[in-house]
């Protein structure tokens, strides 16, 4: 059985949230500059703040300047703990970010497009120039997909099992990981498409 409310109560748009001192950082304070436009927050400022929260950041700061194989593709694992760097020229790297140190790294000497991580961290693909290719953890290749050819950009769908790519051909594919098998191969119509997500 439904109730309806008669009564819908108006809440205000922004709650006022006494000064808690939570990981160091005052949550509503005219004295923060981030209080209300977390944007504008750059590293420096934050490696530069002094709290117990702000140590914490300043020793998970890392630099990333990698001008060298960029621009770079970064995915992210399903619990967050893990990067995935690809960038355009080849290299490939996981980094743990819990604790900032590379898992693993390689060098495919290939133009890659895009990566993502498949199940957990202990699997990744890399759509590289003629194919999609699938490596451990370790950054060695696994395994070649040749029916997925000239990929553009890649996604796993870890609900389903599938791994979606769609190429310069404009043909939208889909994988059974755990079968191996073709699923789905669908002709868009559009074209190539650089956008999967």
């Amino acid at each position: 059985m439904r109730t309806w409310l008669p009564y819908v109560p108006q809440f205000p748009l922004r709650c006022s949230v006494p000064n808690i001192h939570h990981s160091g950082v005052e949550i509503d304070s005219e004295d923060n500059p981030f209080a209300s436009k977390t944007y504008k927050a750059t590293q420096e400022a934050i490696a530069s703040s002094e709290g117990v929260g702000e140590a914490y950041a300043r020793r998970m700061a890392l630099n990333l300047h990698l001008p060298t194989y960029g621009p770079y593709h970064v995915d992210w694992s399903s619990n967050g703990r893990y990067a995935l760097l690809c960038g355009q020229k080849g290299h490939i790297s996981v980094l743990d970010a819990q604790v900032p140190v590379v898992r693993s790294e390689t060098h495919v000497e290939e133009h890659c497009r895009d990566a993502c991580f498949l199940h957990d961290a202990t699997f990744f693909a890399v759509a590289q120039r003629r194919y999609t290719h699938i490596y451990d953890g370790s950054g060695s290749e696994v395994h070649v997909m040749r029916d997925h050819k000239r990929p553009l950009a890649i996604d796993f769908l870890p609900h389903h099992f599938l791994l979606a790519t769609v190429g310069e051909d404009g043909f939208l594919r889909y994988r059974d990981t755990s079968t191996g098998q073709l699923v789905a191969s669908i002709r868009t119509g559009l074209g190539p498409c650089h956008v999967l997500r």
